[in-house]
């Protein structure tokens, strides 16, 4: 079907053209078969069953071509193939040529095929572009663009290849990655736009300045097919990550000249009299603060304390009331508060008591949910980790893994425990105050 020959019936060979065929050896005697796509050749091959003769008994060159013709109509290419190759002895070109053209032909109905899953891209007529111009390709000039939160936002760079006579216009929208929108960066949609003769354009994304030491985050920019207008979405460069680095000191850049000054003395550690201890300590908690999970804890912690201390109190004063009122038969029934009957007031406070207790057992139970800690070493974790990865090859040679190692499992907790420790020294210095008030009152309420 898709060579340039076929065979007649009388074994001569008849060589198909776009729109025409002719006898091989004569220069004369044409015919157009019908039914033949223009500018596309086959190969017509025959029997003799349903060829057409003369009034003297030879076969007609139009009743061949005919017949050749009917008979391509039922068989197949295999067919075709075969017929051609029991003639290799003889016309081995011919063997060689259906087998190329065969091959093209499978691997042109495959690209056709392909290319209707494919979704249309918007493009302008060919009549409107002009001969032999096509539709340009657009794509980011990198796979990655790395900015500072200090800059303010980050320019991202957009490339055109192929024609640049006319207006090109592509949209694009940002997702989320490690950075979240709204807190490492703003949500940017829309489109960009080249002008006649431009070859690049860029688009901006604003990034959020945050307080304090953060891990380097990234996210991503990419490029919609959708109401596209006279462009065709680059295929490996649709899509580009944008990292945000920052470049605060760990936790804060309070002490940013302290900190400096210890790395530069002792590399590659700092050495703790270099720094003002307590301050750090100060900074790591409003850092710790800034973190809005350790922060909802951290107060949960410090009231279930308060709540604590307030049932130790209240203790207090119901064991001394119990024990030198209720229970002392030397006291009058008089004297008594609640009502004028022991037993009475002992049911009461024995209610008291009860509640308190429930009451304790609920916060326990829910502190036991709302630990401080985990969270506070997940965020720990997650900046080491992120900021390690963020690191060139060239770098992470300089750091042995065993380092890491170390940080993620003895360093972190340590440091944490600091953290969980001055909450527990707050409880415990209200529990102080409770005491000191209980010496202050008992006086004069008994």
């Amino acid at each position: 079907r898709v060579c340039g020959a076929y065979l007649g019936a009388d074994g001569n060979c008849f060589w198909v053209m776009p729109r025409f065929i002719k006898r091989s050896g004569t220069s004369s005697s044409t015919v157009s078969p019908k039914g033949e796509p223009n500018g596309y050749t086959r190969l017509l091959r025959g029997g003799g069953d349903e060829a057409r003769t003369t009034s003297n008994g030879s076969r007609s060159e139009e009743a061949e071509v005919q017949a050749v013709q009917n008979w391509l109509c039922s068989c197949r290419e295999s067919d075709a193939l075969e017929a051609l190759r029991a003639l290799g002895g003889q016309r081995p070109h011919l063997v060689r040529t259906v087998t190329v053209e065969l091959a093209s032909e499978k691997a042109r109905q495959q690209q056709q095929v392909s290319q209707k899953k494919k979704k249309p891209v918007v493009a302008l007529p060919t009549e409107e572009r002009g001969a032999g111009e096509q539709t340009p390709m657009i794509q980011f000039a990198a796979p990655l663009f790395i900015g500072t939160e200090d800059d303010g936002e980050v320019e991202v760079q957009l490339v055109r290849l192929g024609a640049v006579g006319r207006t090109s216009v592509v949209h694009f929208t940002t997702r989320d990655s490690t950075a979240k929108a709204g807190r490492e960066y703003v949500a940017t949609q829309g489109s960009v736009v080249f002008n006649p003769g431009d070859c690049t354009a860029s688009l901006s994304v604003p990034v959020i300045s945050l307080p304090g030491w953060n891990p380097t985050n990234d996210f991503t920019v990419e490029l919609l097919e959708e109401n596209s207008e006279n462009a065709a979405i680059g295929r490996y460069l649709m899509k580009t990550r944008v990292k945000v680095v920052n470049n605060d000191c760990f936790p804060t850049q309070t002490h940013e000249e302290h900190i400096s000054k210890a790395i530069h003395q002792s590399p590659p550690n700092m050495e703790g009299h270099l720094t003002p201890f307590w301050a750090m300590m100060i900074e790591y908690c409003k850092w710790n603060f800034d973190d809005s999970t350790v922060r909802t804890r951290t107060i949960r912690k410090m009231l279930y304390g308060m709540v604590h201390n307030a049932d130790f109190l209240i203790s207090l004063y119901l064991n001394v009331y119990l024990i030198d009122y209720i229970l002392n038969p030397d006291r009058d029934e008089e004297s008594l508060v609640i009502t004028k009957d022991r037993f009475v007031n002992l049911v009461c406070i024995s209610g008291l008591k009860l509640f308190f207790m429930l009451l304790m057992h609920a916060c326990d139970w829910m502190y036991a949910n709302q630990g401080v800690a985990g969270p506070s070493q997940v965020l720990l974790h997650a900046a080491l980790v992120e900021r390690y990865l963020n690191y060139d090859e060239s770098t992470r040679k300089e750091i042995h893994p065993a380092e890491i190692s170390m940080g993620m499992m003895s360093d972190i907790p340590v440091l944490v425990g600091g953290y969980t420790n001055i909450i527990d020294g707050v409880e415990v210095a209200g529990r102080l105050i409770a005491m000191l008030c209980y010496q202050f009152t008992a006086p004069f309420i008994f």
